[in-house]
């Protein structure tokens, strides 16, 4: 089949490069609609003020709903398909994303993501809310390079912004009812309209449940399931034209049967000979005792008032509040034979507040100017369940009961200054102080001192505190070489800051529990245009990143064949590499997509990488594709014989090899993946409902998502999904 060419992802490097190009050269060739202007606009908030995507200097990828809904991304893990540059993973059971390679973080309450989550403006903290849906989205914006003079904290390589739609003036809603494989059954549904002159409302809601994709031979029970729900709501109070009040709440509530991995090889010496049989044969079955399991709640509440002073400046001020929760459990030994088990529970009490003024957008030198103020309480428990078989003792357990409070106050600014008509210098800063402070506490059902194999330290209660203040700069310029096209040259700078290894620790782990503050200087040069009917959009981005003091979490042999995670300032990292992406309206009603992703992302300095002691200098970072691509296909085929039309889409997707540890090792190489959606739907022309056929991965592409090593030295691998196909059924009212 086509998609296994290899040289087809040249095919998408081409036409996400040459592409635009081309008709930008030749911009009055726009197929049958040669006189009429395409509306390819895309507005974005990305700098806190409505703009034109093309007079922004940042590397971006806008998804807007009727993407996410054609591509079927109902999560950050299916919408990484079509963003270059970008991943979402899994760490040991934990969620991560990456841009430009780098991620992390999540792991435990005590190590922040390097990637920022937003959800209208609030910052997300904990890594549990990663599995957040994408239901009822106006648009998300993936940001790539630091963007902390804007952007709340720790987003050293990159933010994800989600804006939810705003409810209309007029009576609307819908439901939509979905039937598909492994007896998945969707129901989404929402209305909206004015409830006065002044307040318009909205509620929407969705449920999902699908079979699992994983057999678990033990008791003949699907793993890997899904059972998801989530509501949204949103009013606003508009009593004037220079005031609006927005009131916006969420809850998500999702429950997998979902496994860390499936066993593919045991190297423990001793225990070894006896779970190597139950190594899994074929893909996607187990054996496990115990069923695993992923529990995510989330939920938030935000006010957001917007107040426009004479002289147009508008004062902006969001207060949020976040909760998150999740608990994951797992059959550690990945085996029927009763050896341990592990159970995690990570809660978070989030609040923020964000006071910012904007200067008119049609000024020469326009400001947003703000104060941020964030409190996190995180708390988490996590038990080792381990059997008098393993230990020698009936009832063993080792509990982590720690906690950790921040507290981070921030000061930024980001200024644009006309030189000339046609030059602009942007500059940006954000000064933070930050405070964190920790309760950790591991003790063990005996209270006695580490025992045996596991080696973990005996801690009933160590307090600490640690504080750091940082003032980031950027400075760039942008130039307009007409209306239409733009280029940029920026200098960012961005900071992670420190923090606390509040996991199940060894004594030396222990030793150096706190890890300090990372540093990023980052170096970007875009191109960014439209065609003068708007027929073409284009974007080409040039970046390198450097990376000091990188905080690393490596699970390292503290016994024969025995694990442990160890986090520390290990490393300098460098990526290089460019983005380019191109819309292309063939006609007003076919559109051609491409973008692509090319990096290099590796350690320039890692001593003591591994435990042979080696400089993994010149490794590959942990799930860093050199090579991302999507080419995307839309067609409307009018058909007045049945009083509507049909929308034809069409997705391929190509993402390379990488490696899923520092050591690049053979057995933890992830590979490469082809995947293609296709999705058909007939609208009539009142758009009272519309009918849906589709498919992802229509070609049955078997890859593995994540590789690793867990505590008994048991190597396992996880799959990523395989073909789904079902049918949507959707009914509007007004």
């Amino acid at each position: 089949m086509f998609i296994r060419y290899p040289e087809l992802k040249y095919i998408v490097l081409f036409s996400g490069l040459l592409t635009p190009f081309v008709y930008a050269a030749e911009s009055d060739v726009t197929g049958a609609d040669a006189e009429e202007e395409v509306s390819n606009i895309i507005i974005v908030t990305a700098q806190k003020r409505e703009q034109d995507i093309k007079d922004v200097p940042i590397s971006m990828s806008v998804l807007t709903s009727d993407i996410l809904d054609k591509s079927g991304a109902q999560s950050l893990l299916e919408m990484q398909k079509i963003v270059p540059n970008f991943s979402f993973d899994s760490v040991n059971g934990f969620d991560n994303i990456s841009v430009r390679g780098v991620g992390g973080g999540g792991r435990n309450i005590g190590f922040d993501p390097r990637a920022g989550l937003y959800i209208d403006g609030v910052y997300i903290g904990q890594a549990a809310a990663l599995s957040a849906p994408l239901f009822d989205m106006e648009r998300v914006e993936v940001l790539r390079g630091p963007q902390g003079h804007l952007f709340g904290r720790n987003t050293v390589s990159g933010a994800v912004s989600l804006v939810t739609k705003d409810p209309s003036e007029s009576f609307a809603g819908f439901v939509k009812v979905v039937a598909g494989s492994e007896n998945n059954r969707e129901i989404h549904a929402g209305v909206e309209g004015s409830l006065s002159d002044t307040i318009t409302a909205k509620v929407s809601t969705a449920f999902q449940t699908r079979d699992g994709f994983v057999k678990n031979i033990f008791d003949d029970s699907d793993l890997d399931d899904v059972k998801r729900k989530v509501i949204r709501s949103k009013i606003i109070y508009a009593p004037s034209d220079i005031l609006a009040i927005d009131f916006s709440f969420d809850y998500a509530k999702t429950d997998f049967k979902s496994l860390v991995g499936e066993p593919v090889s045991q190297n423990h010496p001793a225990l070894g000979p006896l779970l190597t049989p139950f190594i899994s044969e074929p893909p996607r079955s187990v054996n496990f005792n115990q069923t695993p399991g992923s529990f995510h709640d989330l939920g938030g509440a935000s006010i957001t008032v917007d107040y426009e002073l004479s002289g147009g400046n508008i004062v902006t001020a969001i207060s949020g509040y976040r909760t998150s929760e999740q608990a994951r459990s797992n059959d550690t030994d990945y085996s029927p034979i009763d050896l341990i088990s592990i159970d995690y529970t990570d809660e978070s009490k989030q609040f923020s507040q964000e006071l910012r003024i904007a200067s008119p957008g049609d000024q020469d030198t326009r400001y947003v100017v703000g104060l941020y103020y964030l409190t996190d309480e995180a708390k988490t428990e996590r038990i080792a369940n381990a059997s008098a078989a393993l230990i020698g003792v009936p009832g063993y357990n080792e509990n982590n009961d720690s906690a950790v409070d921040t507290t981070s106050t921030a000061l930024f600014a980001a200024i644009d200054i006309d030189l000339s008509e046609s030059l602009t210098l942007n500059l940006g800063m954000r000064y933070t102080d930050e405070t964190k402070d920790l309760n950790y506490r591991l003790v063990n059902s005996f209270g006695l001192e580490p025992i045996g194999a596991f080696g973990l330290i005996h801690e009933p209660g160590y307090v600490d505190s640690r504080n750091e203040s940082h003032f980031k700069p950027t400075v760039g310029f942008t130039y307009a070489i007409n209306d239409d096209l733009n280029v940029y040259t920026k200098y960012a700078t961005g900071f992670k800051s420190g923090g606390f290894n509040v996991d199940f620790l060894g004594e030396a782990a222990f030793s150096e529990i706190e890890f300090d503050t990372e540093d990023v200087e980052s170096y970007e040069f875009g191109i960014k245009g439209r065609t003068a009917k708007g027929v073409v959009n284009y974007d080409l981005a040039i970046f390198q990143s450097i990376y000091t003091d990188f905080q690393i979490l490596q699970f390292v042999e503290v016994a024969p064949s025995v694990f442990l995670p160890v986090l520390r300032n290990a490393a300098e990292v460098e990526t290089t590499g460019l983005e380019a992406s191109t819309s292309v309206y063939v006609t007003n009603d076919f559109r051609i997509g491409a973008n692509v992703g090319i990096l290099d992302a590796e350690f320039t300095s890692f001593p003591n990488g591994n435990a042979l002691g080696q400089d993994l200098a010149g490794n590959e970072l942990p799930n860093a594709p050199k090579l991302t691509g999507a080419i995307t296909m839309d067609y409307y085929y009018p058909m007045d014989s049945l009083g509507g039309g049909v929308d034809f889409y069409f997705e391929y997707s190509f993402r390379d090899k990488s490696f899923a540890d520092a050591e690049n090792l053979p057995k933890r190489e992830l590979g490469e993946r082809n995947l293609v959606t296709a999705r058909i739907t007939f609208t009539p022309d009142d758009d009272s409902w519309s009918v849906s056929i589709w498919g992802n991965n229509l070609f049955n592409d078997t890859y593995i998502d994540i590789a690793g090593t867990d505590f008994l030295a048991t190597d396992f691998v996880r799959y990523g999904a395989p073909r789904t196909v079902g049918i949507d059924l959707t009914f509007n009212f007004e």
